[in-house]
């Protein structure tokens, strides 16, 4: 089922542009309703933040996770309580949404952390 779920997320990717953002809505809320999978999340949040090609965050991501957050006792214990029924943040899906809270916490320092963040990006 991941590759199935990782090829559905791929076209979307590829048909994503601002003129076809609502034909795609059900899709993506579908998608999500499967989980988003872990080796292709942040491309997925990437493109569906409207981040462009060209954007440096795309590069600064994976050296963003790398770095340690103030933040990362508070994030792992919100985590935890994320989603508790949700397939996918029972399984791989806590490090993966850990990591994109993590780099955020981090690239936005005036907001940082909050307790909402992982329903948000998750």
């Amino acid at each position: 089922e991941y590759g199935e779920l990782a090829v559905a997320w791929l076209e979307v990717i590829k048909k994503w542009d601002g003129s076809s953002r609502k034909k795609l809505k059900g899709t993506v809320d579908k998608l999500i309703d499967r989980g988003v999978p872990n080796d292709l999340r942040a491309l997925i949040w990437m493109v569906l933040a409207n981040d462009s090609n060209k954007s440096t965050l795309r590069l600064k991501y994976p050296e963003l996770i790398e770095r340690q957050s103030p933040s990362e006792k508070l994030i792992r214990r919100d985590i935890s309580r994320t989603y508790p029924e949700h397939k996918f943040f029972k399984e791989q899906g806590q490090e993966a949404l850990f990591n994109v809270i993590k780099a955020y916490s981090l690239h936005d320092r005036e907001v940082g952390y909050c307790q909402g963040s992982p329903f948000i990006v998750g």
